[in-house]
């Protein structure tokens, strides 16, 4: 049996990285869920399995966005790529925030509930077998 301790560390993990994107522009989540391993890591398997489940997220996000980012700049260098990179620019982010929201309200639910969470994202880190 989990305890709520557990749970709750669990819960930080995602909604800690949802606040830390919202006030970080979306460029610092991924310390929530790594300071959570790191401190609370090694005291529960569960523990470490969500922080390195938001983390693995939190890098995948990370790494589309500098993509993104990149391709809107690159469009914004050429002029017929204008309006549609300026487009890009305004829908993206939005986008982005609520799948970023969906899916960490989600992983929140599922970890008070004593659940896996299940983040679609490139595995950077894997849980031990």
């Amino acid at each position: 049996m989990l305890s709520t301790d557990e749970k709750n560390w669990a819960i930080v993990c995602h909604i800690g990285a949802l606040v830390a994107s919202f006030f970080t522009g979306g460029l610092l989540p991924f310390l929530v869920p790594l300071l959570v391993l790191i401190l609370k890591g090694d005291e529960s398997p569960f523990i470490a399995h969500h922080a390195r489940q938001s983390l693995n997220f939190r890098l995948t996000l990370l790494i589309g966005s500098l993509a993104y980012w990149t391709c809107i700049l690159l469009g914004f260098i050429t002029i017929i790529g204008t309006p549609v990179a300026l487009g890009m620019a305004c829908v993206g982010p939005v986008l982005y925030y609520l799948l970023e929201m969906g899916y960490s309200i989600l992983a929140a639910i599922r970890a008070s509930s004593g659940e896996s969470a299940g983040y679609p994202a490139i595995p950077f880190l894997s849980d031990p077998a």
